[in-house]
């Protein structure tokens, strides 16, 4: 009887099938209390980091931040119509130790009682028509700000104005009045913290997330300061911007020196459109 090639393999081991079957034989694979010990190493490694690092992030979790806006409040109609306002932030440190608060970024944004056009009366002849419903509208152009930075002693509440904001800006069309309750907020997009030990954190209130190591490999958002951002990736990028800054250069002075054909008096060559 003859036996093709892969019903020989399957008769006959062939040496490949020897030689694998040697190796794996002579592994010890261990038993199930062994690998059960690995496992529990593992776990143990694992609840150690947690713990290390829930117990660095405690001192930047006792910090609070929170803001009071102070503006004139008056009612719809009401002239003149109120364009500055005040942001005072108070800063608590709840810590034994002292913490830095490097920067705080934040957003300003307003909402206005608009002047509703389709309900109007008209109280004397021959003057203009008075309003009589609002209604209550987001304001455009968000102002963005920065704070810091502070040194926070321990147990110490610290205030910050942002005196004289101009909101004459943020009004949308047919504005009259900033809400009475709401005309000035303000959103948190981060805030950077320096431990007692001096490590480095970012907080973001408004995500609801724990708070973030900043390491050296870290990625850096827009808007932070220089001294806190990526020195591997900042050196990069300012040698990619002088390079393009360097091309763009170079291709310009190159299209000035090309010779223009159809303008001679621009250093060019004769014009195409004269005679011979």
């Amino acid at each position: 009887m003859v036996l093709s090639v892969d019903q020989a393999s399957s008769v006959v081991p062939l040496p490949n099938q020897l030689r694998y079957t040697a190796v794996m034989s002579k592994i010890d694979w261990g038993s199930v209390p062994a690998w059960i010990g690995a496992g529990s190493l593992l776990l143990a490694f694992r609840v150690f980091l947690r713990d290390r690092s829930n117990a660095d992030r405690a001192q930047v979790e006792n910090v609070g931040v929170w803001y009071e806006a102070d503006y004139e409040r008056k009612l719809p109609g009401a002239i003149p119509r109120v364009e500055k306002a005040g942001i005072r932030w108070f800063f608590r440190n709840a810590n034994e130790l002292p913490i830095e608060i490097a920067y705080l970024s934040f957003e300003i944004n307003t909402r206005w009682d608009i002047r509703d056009l389709e309900h109007v009366r008209v109280v004397t002849p021959g003057e203009l028509p008075e309003p009589t419903v609002w209604t209550v509208g987001p304001g455009v152009n968000p102002q963005r700000r920065f704070i810091g930075p502070l040194r926070l002693a321990p147990g110490e509440l610290r205030e910050a104005l942002v005196p004289d904001i101009d909101l004459s800006q943020m009004a949308p069309e047919n504005a009259d009045q900033l809400d009475f309750q709401q005309g000035v907020t303000c959103r948190i997009h981060w805030i950077l913290v320096a431990d007692n030990a001096n490590r480095q954190w970012e907080v973001r209130p408004m995500s609801a997330k724990r708070a973030r190591r900043i390491r050296w490999w870290s990625r850096r958002r827009e808007y932070y300061p220089v001294e806190w951002r990526n020195k591997v990736a900042f050196g990069l990028a300012v040698r990619w911007n002088q390079s393009k800054a360097s091309l763009a250069s170079s291709w310009k002075n190159r299209r000035w020196l090309r010779p223009n054909r159809t303008n001679p008096s621009l250093g060019g060559g004769p014009d195409q459109n004269s005679a011979p």
